[in-house]
């Protein structure tokens, strides 16, 4: 077909013309199309983020310094949310105390549900360092991470903690009020009794 009978066919039948803008766009366009199709080639941004959270995992899983100073250079590099998750539910499942200062850390985040899952990884790690995280916890801004030294005083129970968790109900009326409601009252407080209405 020539190229005047093929204008001619784009043209009145589709009513819009494929003629190339430049001598060779059409093996530009058809090069281009070929590569953008071409199956495993081509990784798109959903393959590189999955990839990334894989290798993100698996330094999480060895257990050597390497790992940990790799994974602060990425989080110092800036890492995206979602594979900061992805990190942090393998710290979560791999608890490792080398990684704690990274923890703190991300515990924060400008993000609150980084923080909040760097604190459930960091109070994860031993006794001492759930009262830290807790303490984190309540100190925060976002009342979802206050919420959540509540829970982790219940996950993690101690002394310190459950001193943590009074003087943030005490300071925090709101937060008392869903916690009583929800049966998550700090264990030295007991719930009032002829409060039936």
């Amino acid at each position: 077909m020539t190229r005047i009978a093929m204008q001619w066919v784009t043209s009145r039948k589709f009513g819009v013309s494929l003629r190339p803008y430049r001598r060779g766009g059409w093996l530009l366009a058809a090069a281009l199309g070929m590569s953008l199709t071409a199956g495993p080639a081509y990784a798109g941004p959903e393959d590189s983020m999955l990839e990334l959270q894989i290798e993100l995992a698996e330094m999480v899983e060895q257990d050597d310094e390497q790992s940990v100073s790799a994974l602060r250079a990425r989080v110092d590099e800036g890492l995206p949310p979602a594979a900061l998750t992805a990190m942090l539910d393998a710290c979560l499942e791999h608890p490792r105390a080398d990684l704690e200062p990274l923890l703190r850390d991300l515990a924060a985040h400008r993000t609150s549900a980084i923080r909040a899952r760097s604190l459930l990884a960091w109070a994860g790690l031993g006794p001492a360092e759930s009262v830290d995280a807790i303490e984190a916890a309540a100190d925060d801004r976002d009342a979802g991470v206050r919420r959540l030294a509540v829970v982790l005083a219940k996950l993690h129970p101690s002394d310190r903690a459950e001193a943590l968790v009074a003087q943030l109900l005490e300071h925090d009326p709101e937060l008392a009020e869903e916690a009583g409601g929800q049966g998550l009252s700090a264990p030295d407080q007991p719930a009032e009794e002829g409060d039936a209405s």
